[in-house]
């Protein structure tokens, strides 16, 4: 599975459809965290709100990565459409990772709330990106893998 992972960040980089969704959020932050003294919750649910809108984004991306035949080969390789699935969502966690640090730490980092970080408002933060990340991914899933679930293809059968 590192294998299949691995080359689907190099095919996502190599494809450079990473830059514009990437760009767009760290402008989004930029702006977001560019005045001093914003309230702590709401900013962060602005850029959960973000954070969902790209995951869509970087998920329809990275299941659109191959063409059709190429998908059949991983599916065989990977034993299954479940694997590939598992794979595909493996990958985009690993993406989602630095763009989920940098939108909780870099208000703390440049000081740009009212008040003062606490555990509490740490687990909200967290807990509010996590939920838009996956959010975003299920609907990109939705979106692009369908016609993966409904292609007929002898021996594989996706059971969930």
């Amino acid at each position: 599975m590192s294998a299949f992972i691995r080359y689907q960040l190099t095919s996502y980089v190599l494809s450079l459809k990473f830059i514009p969704p990437v760009v767009i959020f760290f402008v989004w932050v930029f702006i977001l965290y560019a005045y001093k003294n914003v309230p702590i919750l709401s900013s962060y649910a602005a850029s959960s709100i973000a954070m969902y809108l790209i995951m869509t984004w970087i998920t329809m991306a990275i299941f659109t990565l191959e063409e059709e035949a190429e998908k059949h080969i991983l599916i065989f390789h990977l034993k299954g459409k479940v694997s590939y699935l598992f794979g595909k969502w493996l990958t985009i966690l690993v993406v989602m990772t630095p763009l989920l640090l940098f939108a909780i730490f870099f208000p703390i980092i440049t000081e740009s709330f009212k008040g003062h970080m606490s555990l509490m408002l740490y687990t909200y933060a967290l807990y509010s990106h996590l939920s838009f990340i996956v959010f975003g991914i299920l609907v990109g899933t939705l979106f692009s893998a369908t016609k993966l679930a409904t292609k007929n293809m002898p021996g594989f059968r996706l059971y969930l």
